[in-house]
């Protein structure tokens, strides 16, 4: 994430007749046809920026975006996500990704939405704000619990591990990331949909699935977890999407 930020960061630095400070103030607020071009630029330059990381760290080539192709598809093949025979993505996994996408940007006031707004209101230009949305995010209490979430599992190792860890977690000596949320006091309404399509990409048979399984069997069993309404969220499974990305 701090590559992306750096990436945006970036663009912005290149466009300045994007930037409002430095014409003339206030060329968004009122005009929306201007507006509607600078998000549009900013979800776009989001998704080279991504795919333009996801390639220097896998060492590819980077493939560009093309108009024959939907905003998805671009997305998985500028990020080398692709059959290596057919050059496209699995179309199961776009498909899966794509609910996985909606699921997130439909929950609502999150912390990240609501830096956005706040950024916004200083009138700077869309991809600034989409840059202080990011370094929100980066948080190990907001998207940044899948990659805390992930480490943890990685650390725990096998179920049988789990016990263990669950009463360092009790006694304070170890944080679960991806565990309660500050809106669902009890299940998170995202948690059984993403479970299903983990399922549709094959994900469950991953051994550390079966770690985050056994945390869940363990903690929905323990008073210390059912008292306090804590339940795995989104981002506690959420993590696995990106096993392979």
């Amino acid at each position: 994430m701090p590559m992306i930020i750096a990436g945006l960061a970036a663009y912005v630095a290149c466009d300045p007749e994007s930037i409002p400070a430095s014409n003339g103030g206030n060329i968004y607020q009122g005009n929306a046809v201007k507006t509607d071009k600078g998000i549009i630029k900013a979800v776009s330059c989001y998704a080279v920026v991504v795919g333009l990381v996801a390639c220097h760290r896998k060492g590819i080539p980077f493939v560009a975006a093309s108009m024959d192709r939907t905003y998805y598809e671009n997305l998985f093949i500028m990020m080398g996500l692709v059959d290596p025979s057919t050059g496209r993505p699995d179309p199961v996994k776009l498909s899966c990704f794509q609910r996985f996408g909606v699921l997130n940007a439909d929950n609502g006031m999150a912390l990240s939405a609501f830096t956005t707004l706040v950024s916004a209101s200083s009138l700077p230009d869309p991809i600034s704000c989409l840059i202080s949305a990011f370094a929100a995010a980066c948080g190990p209490l907001h998207f940044g619990a899948s990659e805390s979430a992930h480490l943890a599992l990685k650390e725990i190792g096998t179920p049988k591990n789990v016990p263990k860890f669950i009463q360092q977690v009790k006694r304070g000596e170890r944080k679960l990331f991806g565990y309660g949320h500050r809106t669902y006091k009890g299940i998170d309404p995202r948690v059984p949909p993403i479970k299903k399509i983990l399922n549709e990409v094959n994900v469950t048979s991953h051994p550390l699935f079966k770690v985050a399984e056994e945390i869940e069997r363990v903690a929905s069993s323990d008073d210390y977890f059912k008292s306090r309404g804590l339940h795995p969220n989104a981002d506690f499974y959420g993590n696995f999407m990106f096993i392979d990305m």
